[in-house]
């Protein structure tokens, strides 16, 4: 597959979508003129923005467009100002009616000869398409936040059109504002024992890496973060959110290595070794909190290494581990009693309980992301238009032969300024 095939990929709605465009009167348009109304028709409804869209500068605009020029002679070009998805569509019907405006039948041979190897025809793109998009839709649409589940936290004046670490120091603002109180390292085991305390045994804490059904008479405290990679035992390293009471075994088990599946991630160490997949879950929101809260403070960062350099390792991982985790793995009943309880001691608030989904804002897999997420405004209308396309493949008995998309490209912030 050569470059320009990576960067034509099939959507699942598209068909459908010219289906919805091309048989809303029963069959195919018949000019390009109509075609043309049409696109224009259907752009409006996708390009239709919130007053909360157009509030800023700098919300992105994942628009859905098509390119006529395959239709029409046009020099044209698709604006590069837009996030566009540009189309490429031959009739497949040799015995529609062209009128003037239209191709003729030679042009639309020839330009299926030209571009045979690029496109992917209907039937491929049918069986194609769900493997294919799914990772693109899940990366734009599935973890934008509502900001009504922001509306009763701390978090609800945050900036959505935020992202990378951009969003991660706003974020550190915000958790700073909840409380800045500090306490020694050694004066974390009372708080920790009222902060861990067993839902179902008073007097005894839950151990860190195990249900909250486990109790432990024998415990130490945990750097989720390790005091070694930089968490110390100041600053992070005496933040009650960070550190957990684990039983001692347990945490000479673990040592100070990243985090990651056992047997596939050398130089790792699972937080579901003993049993306790959660466990996933609730690393990767603790570290997702340490990273954001001391991140530009103190340096530390997440990334891929495994390694370690005495005196020297600052981050902690692995990250790809942590997104994927903190996304499969919900909060937990334990999460939410002990975020409640240390906010009822006087201590900061974990936003990555309240809403795991930021994290998504922050990094990627790649790193501190590059460019923002559709808006909720955004996500619901190309909900309902996706509903609109299913119902119109589901019904229509008239199809295009080929129809591809580019899919949308996020917006990126350099020096300041906004670049596409």
């Amino acid at each position: 597959m050569d470059k320009k095939e990576k960067k034509n990929l099939v959507l699942k709605t598209a068909l459908p979508m010219l289906a919805l465009l091309l048989t809303s009167c029963g069959g195919l348009v018949q000019s390009s003129g109509e075609i043309k109304e049409s696109i224009s028709s259907f752009s409006s409804e996708i390009l239709s923005s919130s007053s909360e869209a157009s509030s800023s500068s700098e919300t992105p605009s994942y628009t859905l467009s098509i390119d006529s020029s395959s239709l029409e002679d046009s020099s044209e070009d698709v604006s590069s100002e837009e996030y566009s998805s540009t189309s490429v569509y031959e009739e497949s019907s040799e015995e529609s009616s062209v009128e003037e405006s239209s191709l003729e039948e030679s042009s639309e041979q020839s330009s299926a000869e030209e571009s045979s190897e690029e496109l992917i025809s209907s039937e491929e793109a049918s069986s194609e398409a769900s493997s294919e998009i799914s990772s693109e839709e899940e990366d734009l649409f599935q973890y934008v936040i509502n900001p009504e589940d922001l509306k009763n936290t701390p978090w609800k004046n945050v900036d959505l059109t935020n992202y990378g670490i951009y969003l991660r120091d706003e974020l550190a603002d915000l958790i700073n504002a909840t409380s800045s109180k500090t306490i020694g390292y050694s004066s974390n085991n009372s708080i920790l024992a009222k902060s861990d305390e067993s839902p179902y045994t008073p007097g005894k804490v839950v151990p860190f890496y195990r249900d909250d059904h486990s109790v432990s008479s024998s415990w130490n405290k945990e750097h989720v973060w390790p005091n070694s990679r930089g968490a110390g035992e100041s600053g992070p390293g005496a933040d009650p959110q960070m550190l957990r009471p684990t039983n001692k075994s347990d945490n000479s088990d673990r040592g100070n290595n990243v985090y990651g599946v056992a047997g596939v991630d050398a130089n790792t160490w699972d937080p579901a070794s003993f049993g306790y997949e959660a466990a996933r879950g609730e690393s990767a929101r603790i570290i997702f909190y340490t990273a954001t809260r001391y991140g530009k403070s103190h340096g530390l960062y997440l990334n891929e290494d495994t390694s370690y350099i005495k005196g020297k390792t600052k981050y902690m991982g692995k990250l790809s581990r942590l997104i994927e985790w903190n996304n499969a793995y919900p909060v937990t009943a334990m999460e939410k009693l002990r975020n409640e309880r240390l906010v009822k001691l006087g201590f900061a608030r974990n936003p990555f309980i309240d809403c795991p989904n930021l994290a998504n804002y922050i990094w990627t897999e790649a790193g501190y992301r590059k460019g923002s997420l559709p808006l909720w405004s955004q996500k619901e209308r190309y909900e309902q238009q996706k509903a609109i396309l299913v119902e119109a493949k589901r019904t229509s008995s008239t199809l295009p032969q080929v129809f591809t998309v580019e899919l949308f490209n996020n917006k990126s912030k350099q020096n300041g300024s906004v670049t596409y």
